[in-house]
């Protein structure tokens, strides 16, 4: 007995010095160095000739920093100098003046300061008059007619579509397929993963037994090894993400990596006509994708859903103005979007055609530039702002100011011209990726648009 109590004392004891040493070398609740970012109007949006002032409160170990320099440079959106003026930390706080602004538009400040060795840098941006910024893209008269004749060619190839399942991402809920498709002239294929849900009982969406809404998510951009998207499938949607440059996502990183350097700057490829435009296939092999989901049986005869982000955001826009079966649009940072923007002088989206750094600033990727009047006429038939113009699906549509990618100035200029039903939902801070609570909010408004219907359908 008194060995067994010994063993106890023993075990308690240590338990206690675990519990100890865990707490003086538990990790950091907190950095070293924190700040905050304050603007004298918390929506982050003025009307033209206010002026907007940032505040940046800042503390190295919970004090307050003082004396410390503070660099930053302020200017019209992704065309402001490097940091090139400066002004200090004073009791932790330190004051920058934006300016104002003559026209609709976004004004932004690039800060930057040092502690300990380590720079910190950050992007404020603030709108002017968001509701009256106007794109630069001009309609083309034979639009409508260019993208029907489009369709149509598309239509007239054999999807020839072919299904493996794939077990190794398949699970209880969710069936997964890679699927190649033929959605163009000469051969032009898409692949990607189909996800489908094994019961209908699983679903909350008060669908018809085995009867589902489709999702086509289009990508983002670059040639990457994708991977299936269940989240939806798991939620009760049949849901398609595809690779538009003909690769197999099954092949291997090393394949990706020895592809990127001859697929990069596909954006750039053909903008000497329409007809060339590597988008072309694209655009119309999109649409295809969304003939294929309203052809498997499964589909509930209704809803068709387009969602994804950045080229994947501007993918979605234009394959549901596009596609007269499409009926909710979900698009995150849409990227195309009043692409001659740079050429006015003003922000305008990815791929940033015409864009071209200040000569303070040191290039940080590669810029592509494009100086030529048949490039601009061409890419009015693919810049996402036409699209928008005559979409008719209703939309959610979300997105940064901070964004240095797809600029807030040319999505809000395209927004602009939408005449379809959308909300908008903006996040002041984030830059071009979406938080985790922005995403669960996009998701909520899909089920409970296709809630809403199906409970119509079934009636």
């Amino acid at each position: 007995m008194k060995t067994m109590n010994r063993i106890l004392l023993f075990a308690m004891l240590f338990v206690v010095w675990t519990l100890n040493s865990h707490a003086q070398y538990a990790g950091d609740r907190h950095q070293y160095v924190e700040y905050l970012v304050n603007v004298n109007h918390p929506n982050r949006t003025f009307q033209t000739g206010e002026e907007a002032i940032i505040t940046i409160q800042a503390q190295k170990g919970g004090i307050p920093l003082d004396g410390v320099k503070i660099r930053y440079s302020v200017g019209d959106e992704m065309v402001l100098p490097a940091p090139n003026q400066s002004t200090m930390f004073k009791q932790g706080v330190a004051t920058i003046s934006m300016g104002t602004a003559s026209a609709p538009g976004f004004r932004e400040c690039d800060f930057e300061f040092d502690v300990f060795g380590k720079t910190y840098k950050d992007v404020v941006k603030v709108g002017f008059d968001i509701a009256a910024i106007r794109p630069f893209t001009t309609m083309p008269a034979d639009f409508g007619k260019f993208w029907q004749q489009e369709i149509k060619k598309a239509r007239q190839t054999d999807l020839d579509a072919h299904m493996t399942w794939m077990p190794q991402y398949s699970d209880s809920q969710v069936d997964v397929y890679l699927v190649r498709l033929t959605v163009g002239e000469n051969g032009k294929c898409f692949y990607g993963y189909l996800s489908k849900p094994k019961s209908s009982k699983l679903s909350t969406l008060n669908t018809k037994l085995n009867k589902y809404p489709v999702m086509f998510c289009p990508p983002g951009a670059g040639p990457y090894k994708r991977s299936p998207q269940k989240d939806f499938a798991r939620k009760g949607f049949i849901v398609l993400n595809v690779d538009i440059h003909g690769h197999n996502p099954e092949l291997s990183k090393e394949y990706f990596d020895g592809v990127w350097n001859s697929t990069f700057a596909y954006w750039n490829r053909g903008l000497e006509s329409r007809d060339s435009c590597y988008y072309r296939q694209v655009y119309a092999g999109c649409v295809r994708c969304v003939d294929y989901l309203c052809s498997l049986p499964e589909w509930d005869g209704k809803n068709v859903v387009c969602k994804d982000g950045s080229q994947g955001g501007a993918l979605s826009i234009v394959t549901a103005a596009l596609h007269e079966k499409a009926s909710l649009v979900c698009a995150a940072y849409p990227a195309l979007c009043d692409l001659t923007g740079f050429a006015h002088g003003r922000a305008g989206g990815w791929p940033k055609y015409f864009f071209k750094e200040s000569p303070e600033r040191k290039p940080t990727d590669k810029v592509l530039t494009i100086d030529d009047k048949a490039e601009i006429e061409t890419l009015q038939y693919f810049d996402v702002v036409n699209f928008a113009r005559i979409l008719k699906a209703p939309g959610y549509y979300y997105f940064g100011f901070n964004d240095n990618f797809c600029s807030p100035t040319s999505i809000f200029g395209m927004l602009n011209e939408m005449k379809a039903p959308h909300t908008i939902v903006n996040t002041y801070t984030n830059g071009h990726f979406n938080y985790s609570e922005s995403e669960a909010l996009a998701s909520e408004w899909v089920v409970q648009q296709i809630t809403t219907s199906n409970k119509k359908l079934i009636k």
